[in-house]
């Protein structure tokens, strides 16, 4: 009987897990990602203050952190 199919599959020993961002197999060099500890390629990553962040937790935290100013702004009356 088949296995059934799962959204995110497990990677057993032999299988080589894509790169969080492109997608491509990880090989040579890789960052890992101090927010959620997948490993991405250098090219897929951003380094803020001595952090290494893959494109997907920089632009969360990004957005966070720009509503968290506007919501500041409002409160001191700053933003329309």
């Amino acid at each position: 009987m088949p296995q059934a199919r799962v959204m995110s599959p497990n990677f057993g020993p032999g299988q080589q897990r894509p790169c969080l961002n492109c997608r491509k197999v990880l090989r040579g060099p890789l960052v890992t990602c101090v927010n959620c500890g997948y490993d991405v390629h250098p090219e897929c990553s951003v380094a803020v203050m001595h952090a290494t962040l893959c494109e997907h937790c920089y632009e969360a935290a990004r957005v966070a952190g720009e509503a968290q100013r506007t919501s500041a702004a409002r409160s001191l009356g700053l933003a329309c």
